[in-house]
């Protein structure tokens, strides 16, 4: 509509969520990675005086603290700290938070110490699976006042959303697709079978890389094979190379 200013929709990583970025809509993706149990969340509470049964109304924040009334609204009353919550006549909604952790490129697997808290209201609450890759729409928004869940800290960044979509593997980025799953390189399992029989055999954790070599090769794999399998092997946490060594985590 002319005359009106169109927010423009940005996708944001995970960990790159700045101050900026408060109050504005953004979109992220990631992979669920927890999942909070649905809750009753008020949006809106209703109140009783209890001295000349007027009803309040009180619109709830995004805190999980209730807010309630000061003072009486009926200004032939004025009374204080005498209102009941009135449950079935206040807007109650579903609520509750997921966890997203950030996909690492090329590898597929996720980084769940770097994540992105989300809050869900309504309709959206059954949406989330639990490891599934999706991307979320929604406001930025901060705990700095305090906690909005058990889960967050103050001053965490948090998104709450408007929209969930789940993300297919050819809708992910190149860099960020997960590897077709492929039948399990016998190299790789004898590779792993070697490096802890010398281990075993050495009584120590660190191996020498050209030893490593010499006894890879002696089992027909070659140093470019081996390379590239302790490439995958470092990056999962197996084994360490420092300088000359070869240090067995395994």
């Amino acid at each position: 509509m002319m005359g009106e200013t169109v927010q423009e929709l940005i996708e944001v990583p995970i960990g790159e969520i700045q101050a900026k970025h408060l109050s504005k809509s953004i979109t992220v993706k990631g992979q669920i990675v927890e999942v909070g149990n649905i809750q009753p969340k008020i949006k809106k509470a209703i109140f009783r005086c209890e001295a000349c049964e007027t009803n309040i109304e009180i619109p709830q924040s995004t805190s999980k603290e209730l807010l309630t009334p000061q003072i009486c609204s009926n200004e032939t009353c004025g009374r204080s700290n005498c209102f009941e919550l009135l449950i079935d006549e206040s807007d109650i909604i579903d609520y509750r938070w997921i966890r997203i952790g950030k996909i690492l490129d090329n590898y597929g697997s996720v980084d769940t110490n770097n994540s992105l808290f989300v809050e869900i209201e309504g309709d959206l609450v059954t949406e989330p699976i639990m490891d599934a890759i999706v991307s979320i729409t929604g406001e930025v928004k901060t705990s700095l006042k305090g906690k909005t869940n058990s889960r967050t800290k103050i001053g965490d960044y948090i998104l709450y959303a408007t929209a969930i979509e789940k993300v297919t593997q050819n809708e992910l980025k190149p860099s960020l697709k997960k590897p077709e799953i492929r039948k399990a390189n016998p190299n790789k399992v004898k590779m792993i079978e070697i490096l802890k029989e010398m281990k075993d055999s050495k009584n120590s954790h660190r191996l020498l890389l050209e030893d490593v070599y010499t006894t890879t090769q002696m089992h027909d794999i070659s140093k470019i094979e081996v390379d590239e399998l302790m490439v995958e092997l470092e990056r999962r946490g197996d084994i360490c190379r420092t300088g000359k060594d070869l240090i067995v985590i395994m």
